[in-house]
């Protein structure tokens, strides 16, 4: 369990990473969201107990709305990242041609 004193701290260091742009590569990306998906995996145990203390839930309802489907979100992303991250090119108004303008998505 994470100390809530700690908890100001790794979020300024999770910050300071993408401000450094440590996830900004599609590869950094994808193996963060496997690693994702296998601590889901791994704790699924710790995860459907918490989700049972804190809201409730039997260990189906528990895999079925919240772990489940984190992992089928997961690997949808992971199935469309690369295309999701090409640049895509858009059209101009009239008085910006001949220009050429492109939207590059960022994480």
């Amino acid at each position: 369990m994470t100390d809530i004193d700690a908890i100001p701290g790794i979020i300024d260091h999770v910050r300071d990473g993408y401000r450094g742009g440590v996830l900004r590569s599609i590869a950094a990306r994808e193996t963060q969201l496997r690693q994702l998906r296998r601590m889901l995996g791994e704790f699924e145990q710790t995860l459907c107990e918490a989700l049972r203390a804190d809201l409730g839930k039997s260990a189906l309802e528990a895999y079925t709305t919240e772990i489940g489907f984190t992992i089928n979100e997961i690997d949808h992303t992971l199935r469309h990242l690369r295309s999701w991250s090409n640049p895509r090119r858009v059209k101009l108004p009239v008085h910006l041609r001949p220009g050429s303008a492109q939207i590059v998505a960022e994480p």
